[in-house]
């Protein structure tokens, strides 16, 4: 498995989203609990710092599965547009 989340800190409940696609180790996102209690995500990835994270998805492994979908989506998104690119460097 190329991806895994591990936790970094037990009292705030922080956890790293770990991608490793080739041979390094890089951090996708990570989600926590703020003081308040709710859960925040941050990810230089998605562009986003200390994002809450709505109320919608309340367990941790419904914040994973919601942050991982994010990523996913971000990934196609990305081949999308050099899809695009590509059809438009191609015309004639």
């Amino acid at each position: 498995m190329n991806k895994r989340w591990e936790l970094v800190d037990v009292a705030n409940e922080m956890w790293d989203l770990i991608f490793y696609p080739y041979y390094d180790d890089e951090i996708v996102a990570t989600i926590y609990r703020d003081n308040e209690g709710d859960w925040c995500c941050t990810s230089k990835l998605l562009k986003i710092k200390d994002d809450f994270i709505d109320y919608e998805y309340v367990t941790c492994d419904n914040i994973k599965n919601y942050i991982s979908d994010r990523i996913k989506e971000f990934y196609i998104d990305e081949i999308n547009f050099y899809k695009e690119l590509l059809e438009l460097f191609e015309e004639e």
